[in-house]
């Protein structure tokens, strides 16, 4: 009978908090104002080295939509290449969150998909972060 041991499976979840596990370490650091370098020092602090998969929960709302565009687009950004430097290609998934913004927006409602929305759904007009991303 022979055994195989699987590699370990190492989250990097950007953008969530409350979350309660001993094997967790929690980085404090604002992604806006932190310089890639800065951010994946902070990784390499918590052995960065070993993430496996990267979930990506990061947003700020803004008024307007254009910076509101711009700030979530530089979360992910910045996000993915602190990764990237400190995993490399170790990293094997990466999974960005969205929501409904994708069906409507929610600043013109001018265009909305058909309700129940589904993934056919065509993007709406305008701009919004989800399609920068």
């Amino acid at each position: 009978m022979t055994s195989s041991t699987s590699p370990a499976k190492v989250a990097c979840v950007w953008g969530t908090n409350g979350i309660s596990d001993n094997r967790i370490h929690f980085i404090s650091i604002d992604i806006l104002q932190a310089s890639v370098d800065e951010i994946a020092g902070e990784l390499n602090k918590a052995d960065g080295h070993a993430i496996t998969h990267m979930f990506h929960y990061t947003y700020i709302e803004k008024m307007d939509t254009a910076e509101s565009n711009e700030v979530n687009k530089t979360l992910l950004q910045k996000a993915l290449d602190a990764t990237k430097k400190v995993a490399g290609n170790n990293v094997q998934c990466v999974s960005l969150q969205t929501g409904y913004g994708y069906y409507i927006d929610q600043k013109n409602l001018t265009h909305t998909a058909p309700v129940p929305f589904s993934e056919e759904a065509s993007r709406h007009d305008g701009l919004h972060f989800y399609y920068t991303q």
